[in-house]
This record gives structure tokens, sequence and C-alpha cells, in this order.
């Protein structure tokens, strides 16, 4: 084994924690060489061999470069998996390649081409680090956030400190003469921006009305603000919560009881989940959750001209279910 600390494989559902390490090393090609290339690949748009030949060839104006693959679980093809894992197992020092996927798991002729330590699997954060995760961010921006407002952001956005940030960022910004964010603040700012997101999304999907639910997405999709696995990682979180409170309501649960147990906060917050309840049947939730599952898998294989397309397909057949 050749590799000195020269590929990475960075593995698991954490994004931000991902893209902090690779800030790190980049920190440090930095010190080595300020005019360094960064390049990013993900498989289904640029050939492997395409991509090897970009991390071979030497440049004229820089001495180091960066290499980022992403969505590596999607190399399948065992001429691509023996290419790629040549390369890893011999790889040249001036450039640091990094193999990503939210997968725990790729190719195990890969995994064993990267040294041990090199090999990380960033796991998603347990309840009481995200929640500190996200005190410490508004502390270090000079602001506090009460508990209540902390629990909604958990509500509202995907679990992971890239989404974290990347939305802490959009609140402080709003709130910057403000010293603390209170539920009631932040409540304001959601339910009434313009911004549509994937909470909007979701809200307009579960009145099973298609065509305001086609219009949300085509503002996301014109925002750039959100890839469709992001989405869908965020519908499938959502759609999960609502089955979790159809069974427990088929339980016999009062419906406070039912929010506060899955920790469903804000008034329209549980007006959206009452009124998914009303209109998906248990079994109706499960095939939607099978149907974001089939999706995520078919988005990391095509290219990003199809995104829209499919994701309204995808809309419409959601839209489409029935009670029962």
């Amino acid at each position: 084994m050749i590799d000195q600390n020269y590929t990475y494989l960075l593995l698991g559902p954490e994004n931000g924690e991902k893209a902090e390490y690779i800030k790190e090393v980049r920190r440090k090609i930095k010190i080595e060489d300020p005019n360094f290339e960064e390049f990013r690949f993900y498989p289904f748009e640029t050939s492997l061999t395409d991509i090897i030949s970009i991390i071979q060839n030497g440049s004229l104006f820089s001495s180091k470069k960066i290499v980022i693959i992403n969505n590596i679980e999607s190399i399948k093809k065992r001429n691509e998996i023996d290419l790629l894992a040549s390369y890893c197992s011999a790889p040249s020092p001036d450039v640091r390649l990094f193999l990503v996927s939210s997968e725990i798991k790729v190719n195990s002729r890969i995994e064993k081409a990267i040294k041990k330590q090199n090999r990380i699997i960033f796991w998603e954060l347990f309840e009481d680090r995200k929640k500190s995760w996200i005190i410490g961010y508004f502390k270090r921006n000079g602001m506090s956030i009460s508990n209540d407002a902390v629990d909604l952001i958990l509500d509202m956005i995907v679990n992971n400190t890239a989404a974290f940030k990347r939305e802490c960022d959009k609140i402080i910004l709003f709130f910057n003469s403000e010293s603390e964010i209170t539920l009631e603040k932040l409540e304001e700012l959601i339910y009434h921006s313009k911004e549509e997101n994937v909470f909007t999304l979701f809200g307009k999907i579960v009145t099973m009305d298609t065509e305001s639910s086609l219009c949300v997405l085509q503002n996301i999709m014109l925002s750039k603000t959100s890839e469709p696995i992001q989405l869908l990682s965020g519908l499938l979180w959502q759609f999960r919560k609502l089955l979790s409170l159809k069974e427990l309501l088929l339980q016999q649960y009062d419906i406070k009881e039912a929010f506060a147990s899955l920790n469903i906060r804000g008034r329209r917050n549980q007006r959206v989940y009452s009124l998914g309840s009303s209109n998906f049947s248990v079994g109706r939730l499960e095939k939607i959750i099978a149907l974001i599952a089939e999706n995520d898998a078919l988005f990391r294989t095509v290219k990003k001209e199809m995104y829209e397309l499919l994701f309204s397909l995808f809309i419409y057949k959601v839209c489409k279910t029935q009670k029962s």
C-alpha cells in the first residue's frame, strides 16, 4: 500500500462534518500551493476515465490539486472500479482525492485500496449534539436562541450540520438586531417568508394540490437552493414523521399527545401534519416512502437536465394518492 494520505473515503449522512474535513485539508494544501486547482465530479456526469485523466495530467499553473468525486457508490462497472482502485493504490503525491458518499459502505475493492485511517464514516449527530451544535452556532454569532426555537429548527431542517449552518445563517441574517430568537419570532419568519423550501413543498403536497405543489417545486428549482436528493431526503423525513403520527392516532392517542410524542411543534406545523393525517392512510404513506426511496436511487443515476421532469412526475404520483 503506497497511499500516504493522498486519498480519502468519506462516507455517511453527516455532510456538514465531511465538508469541514475537506476544508481543513484544503487549508493545508493552500499553504503549500496558494494556486492549487480544485475539481468536483459526479460519476453520472463525467466518465471515470476522464476523471482519472484530469487527476494524472499535470498543470502549468499549479503543483497541487484537490479532486472530489461525489456519489461514489454509483460506480458499479467492474472496469471503472478496477481503474479507480488501481489509482488509489498508487496515487499521485500532488493530488488529494476525496471519494464521497452518503452511504456507509461502497465497493470493497475501492475501500481496500485506501488506508484504513483515511476511511471515515460521518454519522448523523445524536439529538443532544444537534441541539448543542445549533445553540453554539448562534452563541458564536453573538445571539441566543430559546430551547423551543431550537426544537422547531430540528423539526424543520434535514438532520446534518451543512443544512443547519445554511438555515441558521439565514436566521441570523434576518434577526441581526435581535439578542434572542424565540419560537414565536422563528415561526413568523418561517411561515411568512417568500422563500420556498422542502417544508413549504411538503405543506402543499399534503393538500393533494398537484398544481400548487408543482409551482413550489419550480420555484425551488429556479432558486437552486436545494438538490433533488436533498429535497427527497427532507420529504422522506417529514413523511416518516407523518406516518408515525398516523399510527399513534390509530392507537387512540389524543392528537396533542401525539404531537408532543413526536416533537411536532408550532401551530402552522401542527396544522400541516393534521391535514396530512386526514388525507393519507398508513398504506398510502408506506407506498410514498417506498416511492421516495426509488426516486432517490434514480436521481443518483440521471443527468441534471432530467431532475425537474422526474421530480414533477414524482409529485404527481404522490398527490394523486387517494384516501382509504
